[in-house]
């Protein structure tokens, strides 16, 4: 099941515009154009409303994946979770650490000293 919105093309909408290039159309007939041999031409209020409650991917074999987050703040792929982002596993937040994952699913970080010494810690 989807978690994007159906798109309504009568409020807003762009089209081709011979002679100038594509034009945003909006509801009250007014117009603007976006996109011209000179390049894309976006204003701020563009991204105003910008709503991504999902990301949809194409995978090489031609399927589609839907990529979200819920309210666990868990990475999901295909409605499946696949990593929790209150783990703060990023580079900058775990500085000279790994965040892996054992066969059972937890997760440990691994870290060494400056001797070399190895040890984890779970998560």
């Amino acid at each position: 099941m989807s978690k994007l919105p159906d798109r309504n093309p009568s409020s807003g909408y762009i089209r081709p515009e011979e002679g100038v290039g594509y034009v945003i159309v909006n509801d009250d007939g007014t117009k603007r154009t976006i996109i011209t041999a000179h390049g894309i031409h976006l204003n701020s209020s563009d991204f105003s409303d910008l709503y991504l409650p999902a990301l949809l991917f194409t995978d090489e074999t031609g399927l589609t994946h839907e990529v979200s987050i819920n309210k666990q703040k868990q990475l999901l792929v295909d409605d499946v979770a696949v990593f929790n982002l209150e783990d703060n596993a990023t580079r900058q937040a775990i500085g000279n650490q790994a965040l892996l994952t054992a066969p059972d699913s937890s997760h440990y970080r691994l870290t060494v000293d400056n001797a070399g010494k190895l040890g984890t810690k779970k998560m």
